[in-house]
């Protein structure tokens, strides 16, 4: 069942809010894929770090970062009273 209401919405973030919010996130998730390989390397010295070859690796270090990009997109619309669920 929905619930439909005559309150305003919030409006969105402006062009250049967004391009913050995209770019915080996106420096956040290459920092902990980052950290995340890093810390592979050093755990697993003797198997090469190509990502092009590595697919466990490529693997690992999307599923550590995206939790992290998903996470700050969310907060920037909950900031924003937006629920960050609704399409």
């Amino acid at each position: 069942m929905e619930v439909f209401s005559d309150a305003p919405r919030p409006h969105p973030w402006g062009f250049w809010a967004t391009t913050g919010w995209a770019l915080l996130s996106l420096t956040a998730a290459v920092v902990v894929a980052t950290a995340y390989a890093m810390w592979w390397r050093s755990t697993h010295p003797d198997q090469s770090l190509s990502l092009a070859l590595n697919g466990p690796l490529l693997l690992l270090c999307t599923a550590a970062a995206a939790p992290v990009q998903i996470g700050l997109l969310a907060l920037a619309a909950r900031l924003r009273r937006w629920p960050a669920g609704e399409a």
